[in-house]
């Protein structure tokens, strides 16, 4: 298990952060993630360093915008921990553009009056729609039902599972939207619909400050991951330029050798 703390940019008198890479069962039903935590610090604002003065628990939704801007805070003066953090947030999977199209494909087709129409079913791991009969029994496979009409709310629900976190709803929400508002591209898409709140009873100024926050979040990762990624090549770059540098003295030994 890997795991983090940060401070709180608006309540750092009271709260320290914390990110776990481990979801504890303990946590059921938490209002945004169970590797989202918080504790107390009893105004010692050094907290976040290693000394809490409570049992940590998931973050209240009232604290999700403090929580994503405080992360993000804490990512870009310590961007070592990106990787720790990265792999659990949801949906920062490089193929969910490609699984969002498929879905929007997915569309239920009205048999016409007094005729049977064979089901079809649908698969999110091979990309197919088929009218087998035998698919019925694969557990890749989902029957496509009444309610799928390629819209954004059709697309959320065929992507979501039972199981899934408010965070994960959330997240994947504000992925599909950008989706259906991309306008650099001539494909026809559906009308982008809203982002759910996190917490029933937040208001919808919390609401925009909410993705506000998780977009800051996003972004800073984004960064990391693709800072990481050019100095990767850039360290390619210099191996491969020695390889050759060390390649080209040895033909020149064996040319002096000859």
């Amino acid at each position: 298990m890997s795991f983090f703390k940060f401070p709180s940019i608006a309540n750092g008198d009271k709260y320290g952060y914390m990110f776990s890479s481990e979801s504890n069962r303990n946590f059921r039903y938490p209002e945004v993630s169970a590797y989202m935590l918080f504790f107390e610090t009893y105004g010692h604002t050094n907290g976040y360093e290693g000394v809490q003065h409570s049992p940590e628990g998931p973050i209240l939704a009232q604290f999700a915008s403090d929580y994503f801007a405080s992360m993000a805070q804490h990512l870009l003066a310590h961007p070592e921990d990106v990787e720790k953090g990265c792999i659990y947030l949801p949906y920062q999977s490089e193929n969910s553009a490609k699984q969002i199209a498929f879905a929007a494909t997915v569309v239920y087709k009205q048999p016409a009056e007094g005729k049977y129409e064979k089901p079809r079913y649908y698969s999110l791991e091979e990309f197919k729609i088929t009218s087998n009969e035998n698919k019925r029994y694969d557990k890749r496979y989902s029957r496509i039902e009444s309610w799928a009409d390629g819209t954004f709310e059709s697309i959320m629900r065929i992507l979501s599972k039972d199981y899934d976190s408010a965070l994960e709803i959330f997240a994947r929400a504000h992925v599909v939207r950008d989706w259906c508002s991309d306008s650099n591209t001539l494909e026809k898409r559906p009308w982008g619909g809203s982002v759910p709140k996190l917490g029933k009873d937040t208001t919808t100024d919390e609401s925009y400050k909410q993705e506000s926050g998780w977009d800051l979040l996003c972004s800073v990762m984004n960064h990391i991951r693709g800072m990481d990624f050019c100095k990767r090549r850039l360290a390619s770059w210099h191996e491969n330029l020695e390889y050759q540098r060390q390649r080209a003295e040895e033909k020149k030994d064996e040319n002096n050798a000859a």
